[in-house]
């Protein structure tokens, strides 16, 4: 097995509101290889796009992070923002979920990529020109829509060109923030297959974020499942589709419309999660889980590995002391 090429160890993140400081991400850690399709998926609020800013040092002044974020070997977050902002773009960098908020309205887009190509090529006018129509043939744009400004292009046009700008310093780890939001199938479909040949072509591994199970599904080939700003069970896709371990996972499977399953009925998760920061004695789904017992309300659970494989569940229920066996 090839040495991971994104290392994220203990990340956690608090926010300060008032006289709080509020812990969004906690205790988060996955790793990811080179070439590999990683999913965070979760529902809006989990901590999924926090954890994204976190590895970029995207976060606000207002927030403070702690735990290790490694790319091939080096820490990129050993020394907070002066340190992270020599390996932007150059060894990670990030697709932002809305494209027409993340490109500048008054700059043609392909000033904005040569300004990040600079940083790789140099100075040198050519060679920039060059690099910019590259990578938005790599992006399945043809070169002339450099010369056009972001209003003129389409929502997925728009999401391409970020795409291409992500990539032009060919980092070595792509995070990608929802970047199929609020576009239609087809669309959707194109946006998807830039972002994975983009990564094939470059042997970038890809984080990939989204509230949406067929995209996870369809892309990444592990995923972790946040709920309440923790990883409560990392896998295969095919483990994590068709052998869920924890409560909450089987419960997003179910929610999930399934063509092989046309008959079966979809189910809603009752209740709504707890609010953002907010501390939870024991288990942070015990108030939704159906399967919640004893310990669920008043512990927090550990970590357990399940299966033979790469399978990871943080639940009671997979406690060697429990009695309460799935």
């Amino acid at each position: 097995m090839t040495a991971p090429c994104l290392e994220v160890r203990g990340l956690n993140v608090w926010l300060r509101s008032g006289e709080r400081d509020l812990h969004l991400v906690r205790d988060v850690s996955f790793t990811v290889r080179s070439g590999e399709r990683f999913g965070l998926i979760g529902e809006s609020g989990c901590g999924k796009t926090t954890t994204l800013m976190a590895l970029m040092g995207l976060l606000s002044d207002r927030a403070s992070v702690a735990g290790d974020v490694l790319v091939d070997g080096v820490d990129i977050l050993g020394d907070g923002e002066r340190d992270v902002r020599a390996h932007r773009w150059r060894d990670i960098a990030v697709v932002f979920q809305s494209a027409m908020n993340a490109l500048n309205p008054v700059q043609t887009v392909g000033r904005q990529i040569a300004e990040a190509a600079g940083r790789m090529v140099g100075g040198s006018e050519v060679p920039v020109r060059r690099r910019v129509s590259d990578v938005l043939e790599l992006v399945g744009l043809r070169a002339e829509v450099a010369e056009r400004y972001p209003h003129e292009l389409s929502g997925g046009m728009r999401q391409r060109v970020a795409i291409a700008m992500a990539v032009v310093c060919e980092p070595r780890v792509l995070l990608a923030d929802e970047p199929t939001t609020a576009l239609d199938v087809i669309v959707q479909a194109q946006v998807l297959t830039a972002l994975e040949r983009a990564c094939a072509e470059l042997g970038a591994a890809l984080v990939l974020v989204s509230h949406d199970m067929g995209v996870i599904g369809e892309v990444c080939d592990r995923a972790a499942v946040m709920y309440a700003g923790e990883v409560v069970e990392t896998a295969e896709i095919d483990t994590l589709y068709h052998d869920p371990a924890h409560p909450y996972t089987q419960l997003l499977i179910a929610a999930s419309p399934s063509l092989a399953h046309r008959d079966r009925e979809l189910v809603s998760i009752a209740g709504t999660p707890p609010a953002a920061g907010v501390a939870v004695p024991g288990c942070g789904f015990v108030a939704r889980c159906p399967r919640h017992f004893g310990p669920c309300a008043s512990s927090a659970p550990h970590v357990w590995p399940v299966g033979s494989g790469m399978q990871r569940v943080r639940c009671h229920l997979y406690d060697s002391a429990s009695k309460v066996r799935p």
